[in-house]
């Protein structure tokens, strides 16, 4: 089940956007592996954090500039060509 505005059926096809998915988890994980958070991750999750609001900020702004909207964008044309198709 998907969630309430992602209809049953649609599958994104993440390869026009793979060169932003790999930076943007990159963000995330910084081992190739992807099995350790990056720092700054970490520091927010383990409640480590000494500025909840510095960090996010920062990590905002990481995953902008490894291309989250380009990669929210694609999601969101892939979803209305699907819902076209489908007549949803």
């Amino acid at each position: 089940m998907c969630e309430s505005y992602i209809p049953d059926g649609f599958r994104f096809d993440p390869a026009p956007v793979a060169g932003e998915l790999a930076a943007v988890r990159f963000v995330y994980y910084q081992d190739p592996d992807q099995t350790e958070p990056a720092e700054q991750i970490q520091t927010l999750t383990t409640l480590a954090s000494a500025s909840w609001e510095a960090d996010v900020e920062n990590i905002s702004n990481h995953l902008k500039a490894a291309g989250i909207d380009t990669v929210i964008a694609e999601a969101e044309r892939q979803l209305a060509a699907w819902r076209q198709r489908h007549g949803t």
